[in-house]
């Protein structure tokens, strides 16, 4: 068996593992919209430059989500 101490910790390090789980969900949330906003400003022509301004990404980082 468990004492209440051990038991605390357990359940504490499976909310943090939840936690964990919806941060990743919402970064991957977040990056398809980045992606898709992305696309949409390059193919109205705005340039790479311009986009990894607004973004705060770098240009390469831009092409890579472009491109993917």
């Amino acid at each position: 068996m468990t004492d209440g101490a051990e038991g605390g910790r357990v359940a504490a390090l499976r909310s943090a593992a939840a936690a964990v789980a919806d941060a990743e969900r919402l970064v991957e949330r977040e990056r398809d919209v980045l992606r898709e906003v992305a696309r949409a400003a390059r193919s109205e022509g705005m340039s790479m430059y311009r986009i990894a301004q607004v973004t705060g990404y770098t240009e390469p980082r831009v092409a890579r989500l472009v491109r993917d």
